[in-house]
């Protein structure tokens, strides 16, 4: 048959990569410990009471109890969809490094359509549960507010189109692996996938504030909003009801998945992971050793090309104040780049091994490797004049998203590329960011005080990852 999925083969492959997830990352390193999972706990639960009790005090302003809810609910609906491309991009760029862990898919008796579909299964519930934490405090505002009134609406914006957002970006996938498989260009598929969407999500995020406008200028004229792709799930909500929309909803979804689980994919096969570069004994040494380990990555090449694509794409629309945040994408492999180099920590472990070496060598490693591949950049920055404070501020935040991405690396270490750990190292660091943003909204310090705030971050940052270093030696003996 052209659709053949066995349902309880796919429910246990599912259970399995559950209990991959619970072994491997709930139980690993800080998250062993009770009173980490308990502070973890307690700054979610204080950002999200701090969020929902400013929308739920913007809320109380509004007059216009329906027509103001529907307004926003529908300008919300764009932001679900751009949350839903970055959420995606970002589970592309975790699986595309988590070869060797769906390699243990493969000794499984299924077939190549069932694991594509629970492994579909798994990359959905990753992303609902994201938005969900995202929307938290939008939907708890408004259920205590208004009770479920507008849970229909909800429902349908966040909800439906997420998913729906979600299987589209998949379709799309498919085809495009599907091209690549065809014109014999594996090797580049990782690259052309990430710029595609991210091209994507530009041209989105571009086009975004015209359909908001149109929105906000239709609720102005006492109008219902035009027609867009983007809130086809609340234009059917509000032009006839939330029965009708879940057919309709139910119907898509079906169709998306159907092509998802056809379409051939050979997308998680293992390929080449190192590009071959000439190398001269007499310069080997640990420190040349740890730089190669990162440059010589495929992974690096392709970030590499995805940040200057965002370079060119901030510099064509004229945003130059930010073109240097375009070296992020470079400076994530240090989440990695513990465990790449983990082979030559045993080996030096073994003879002469000094924490404070081997993280110099970590850090400076990845910084020496931002500065080669940024050189371009920086040349074509000054020629044109635009090398300036906002450039300085930028350098500096890459400073430290290399040290914040190297402890978490530490910390949450991602054995056999497993993308699971990098997950919650991201939420970890997404609300620990949150929680401080919070603090220096509420405390409005001065920029001296804040200066200080930043630099005993970075020292925090050093120490808790120092300490990591040592607790994994006392470990290894």
């Amino acid at each position: 048959m052209w659709l053949k999925v066995r349902s309880s083969q796919v429910f246990n492959l599912f259970q399995i990569i559950k209990l991959y997830f619970i072994r491997k990352v709930l139980n690993l390193g800080p998250l062993k410990n009770p009173l980490f999972r308990f502070s973890i706990i307690f700054v979610f639960l204080l950002i999200l009471s701090g969020l929902t009790f400013i929308i739920y005090t913007f809320f109380e302003g509004i007059e216009n109890q329906t027509a103001g809810i529907r307004l926003i609910l529908t300008v919300y609906t764009v932001t679900i969809l751009l949350w839903t491309l970055i959420i995606f991009i970002f589970v592309k760029m975790l699986f595309m490094k988590s070869t060797d862990f769906l390699k243990l898919t493969f000794t499984f008796p299924v077939t190549m359509q069932e694991r594509n579909t629970a492994l579909l299964i798994f990359e959905m519930a990753i992303s609902i549960l994201l938005i969900s934490i995202l929307s938290s405090s939008v939907i708890i505002s408004l259920v205590i507010k208004y009770h479920f009134q507008f849970l229909p609406q909800l429902i349908t914006c966040i909800f439906f189109t997420s998913i729906t957002a979600y299987l589209l970006l998949q379709v799309v996938t498919k085809i495009l692996l599907y091209i690549i498989n065809i014109f014999k260009l594996v090797k580049l598929k990782d690259v052309f996938i990430i710029i595609f969407f991210s091209l994507i999500f530009f041209e989105l995020y571009a086009n975004s504030r015209f359909i908001v406008e149109d929105i906000i200028l239709s609720y102005l004229d006492h109008k219902d909003p035009s027609f867009h792709i983007a809130i086809i799930w609340p234009w059917i909500m509000w032009n006839s009801n939330l029965f009708i929309t879940s057919l309709i909803f139910l119907a898509v979804s079906i169709c998306f998945v159907i092509l998802v689980i056809i379409i051939p994919d050979n997308s998680y096969m293992s390929s080449q992971k190192y590009v071959y570069v000439s190398i001269r004994k007499k310069q080997i040494n640990l420190f040349t050793s740890y730089l190669y380990s990162i440059m010589r990555k495929e992974d690096t090449m392709n970030y590499v090309a995805i940040s200057y694509l965002v370079f060119f794409i901030l510099f064509a629309n004229g945003y130059h104040e930010y073109l240097l945040y375009s070296l992020l994408p470079i400076a994530f492999n240090g989440i990695y780049h513990f465990v790449n180099t983990n082979p030559l920590r045993k080996l030096t472990q073994q003879i002469d091994y000094s924490v404070l070496r081997d993280y110099i060598y970590l850090i400076g490693s990845q910084l020496i490797n931002i500065v080669f591949y940024s050189i371009p950049m920086l040349i074509c920055m000054v020629v044109l004049g635009l090398f300036d404070r906002h450039s300085i501020e930028a350098l500096a935040v890459i400073v430290v998203s290399v040290l914040m991405f190297s402890l978490v690396g530490i910390l949450f270490p991602p054995y056999e590329d497993n993308p699971f750990s990098i997950m919650i190292s991201f939420f970890i660091i997404f609300s620990l960011g949150i929680f401080l943003a919070f603090m220096i909204f509420i405390l409005q310090l001065s920029v001296l005080y804040n200066i200080i705030l930043f630099m005993m971050l970075v020292c925090m940052v050093v120490y808790l990852s120092m300490l990591g270093l040592v607790k994994l030696k006392e470990e290894s003996f």
